[in-house]
C-alpha cells in the first residue's frame, strides 16, 4: 500500500509541476530576415543560429543557442545523460529510503524519501522542461521506477533480488510471474526508459 501510494503521489506531483511550468515555456524560432522586420532592435546572429524566447512573462529573455547539428558529441550527450542520471537517482533514493524505513532506520529513510520528493519536484525546473516534454519525462521515470525500485528496496533489506511483497495489486501481479520473467520485464523497462530519454532529450 505504501509503495502504491508513493507511485500515485509521484505521478500527481510531476503532472502538477508540468501544468504550472508550462505557462512559461520556451519556443524556438530560426534566425531570418523576417525577424529583422519584427524585431529590428535585436542584433541577430549568424545564419543557422536559433533565438530562444521565454514567453509567458512581462519581459522576453533572448539568448543564442548553437544549432544541434553543430554541437559536439559531448554536448549532444550531456542532456540525456544527466536526465537519465537524475531519474535513476530519484528512483534509487525512493527504493533505498523505503527499505531503510522498513528496516527501522527511520531517520535515514525519511531523509532519502525527502531527497526523492525534492528531485521529483525540482527535476522539470532543473532541465527547463516544456509541456511537450511531460509524457516522455513521466514515461522514463515510471519505467525506471518499475525496473529499479524493487531491486533497490530488496538489496537494502537484504532480501532476494526478485522478492515481491503482498501489500498491493502490483505485488500480487509480480508474484504470479516467475523470477526469470520478472528480471526480463524489469530489464525491458529499464532499456525502454533509456531509449525514450536518449531519443527525446
Amino acid at each position: 500500500m505504501r509503495r502504491r501510494l508513493s507511485t500515485i503521489s509521484s505521478v500527481l506531483i510531476l503532472s502538477l509541476i508540468f501544468a504550472i511550468s508550462g505557462t512559461a515555456q520556451l519556443s524556438r524560432v530560426p534566425v531570418g530576415s523576417h525577424l529583422r522586420t519584427f524585431y529590428p532592435e535585436w542584433t541577430l546572429g549568424a545564419t543557422g543560429q536559433e533565438i530562444v524566447a521565454l514567453q509567458g512573462s512581462t519581459t522576453s529573455s533572448w539568448e543564442y543557442k548553437k544549432p544541434y547539428a553543430q554541437m559536439s558529441f559531448a554536448e549532444k550527450a550531456s542532456r540525456p545523460t544527466l536526465s537519465i542520471l537524475w531519474q535513476v537517482a530519484t528512483v534509487l533514493a525512493g527504493g533505498i529510503g523505503d527499505g531503510l524505513m522498513d528496516n527501522g532506520s527511520k531517520h535515514w529513510g525519511h531523509a532519502l524519501r525527502a531527497v526523492e520528493a525534492g528531485m521529483l519536484i525540482s527535476g522539470p525546473f532543473v532541465f527547463d522542461l516544456e509541456r511537450r516534454d511531460a509524457l516522455p519525462w513521466l514515461s522514463g521515470y515510471l519505467l525506471f521506477r518499475v525496473g529499479m525500485k524493487d531491486w533497490a528496496y530488496n538489496l537494502t533489506r537484504e532480501l532476494p533480488l526478485t522478492y515481491t511483497g503482498t501489500t498491493s495489486v502490483y505485488d500480487d501481479v509480480m508474484s504470479g510471474i516467475p523470477p526469470h520473467g520478472q528480471v526480463w520485464i524489469k530489464s525491458i523497462c529499464i532499456m525502454t526508459g533509456f531509449g525514450i530519454t536518449i531519443k527525446h532529450f
